[in-house]
């Protein structure tokens, strides 16, 4: 399927969309074509991340991923205490009766938006800034995304 990349000005295929958070040299590559267009890319949203649900306004605030580098995950201690955090959120939701997991179709939506984010990882899953696997934090209706993405239900 061939899109239109708001950013880099031209038609784009599915496979090349997206490319961009995993490969440094390829977004490098886009950077340059964007700018020889004189295309202001900073204040273009990706429609990529917007087909996936982002508001226009937090996929321009995201362009910050043009400077990153790919994505890691934080530090083991880091992703212990934010297994931790999440392990207490389940807790908490038993003990207040809620029912804990989501349904199939909020967590198809939350991991879309997961998906279409700068900082998550495709090769493995998991979040850049949390670390959890996000296959299974977005199946969780007590959890919400660090980056206020989406919320617990």
């Amino acid at each position: 399927m061939k899109r239109t990349c708001k950013r880099l000005q031209q038609e784009v295929s599915d496979t090349t969309c997206h490319a961009c958070l995993r490969d440094c040299s390829f977004r490098r590559a886009l950077i340059k074509k964007a700018e020889a267009k004189d295309n202001y890319w900073e204040e273009q949203p990706c429609q990529y991340e917007v087909e996936a649900g982002v508001p226009e306004e937090t996929s321009v605030q995201n362009n910050h991923w043009y400077h990153l580098d790919p994505v890691t995950p934080p530090p083991l201690l880091s992703r212990v205490k934010n297994l931790v955090s999440v392990g207490k959120e389940v807790a908490g939701g038993l003990l207040r009766g809620k029912s804990v997991k989501t349904t199939a179709a909020t967590r198809a939506h939350r991991l879309k938006i997961c998906k279409s984010c700068a900082l998550y990882d495709p090769d493995t899953g998991i979040c850049g800034d949390c670390g959890c696997f996000m296959q299974v934090k977005a199946g969780l209706a007590v959890t919400s995304c660090p980056l206020g993405k989406w919320k617990s239900l």
